[in-house]
């Protein structure tokens, strides 16, 4: 999720307002960073992005615990 001195910096004050036009309206940077993050959140692309990120996070950690089960197995078997 781009932060908004990225969007600002690389489109320019308008493509904040097309992308989130009620971000574009805050005083301060902070508050343009918790606008974008709450519009991320609100979007279903955004929930469906998070989801697969949990599920990507999860495979990984199933994946290590995996291996590491393996090893002691391999190391009680010697």
């Amino acid at each position: 999720m781009p932060n908004a001195s990225e969007l600002m910096l690389a489109f320019g004050a308008s493509a904040l307002s097309e992308f989130a036009p009620e971000c574009a309206e805050q005083s301060s940077s902070q508050e343009v960073r918790s606008c974008l993050s709450e519009h991320h959140e609100g979007t279903a692309e955004g929930r469906e992005r998070d989801c697969r990120d949990r599920e990507i996070k999860a495979v990984k950690t199933r994946g290590r615990e995996t291996s590491r089960h393996t090893e002691e197995l391999g190391e009680r078997l010697l």
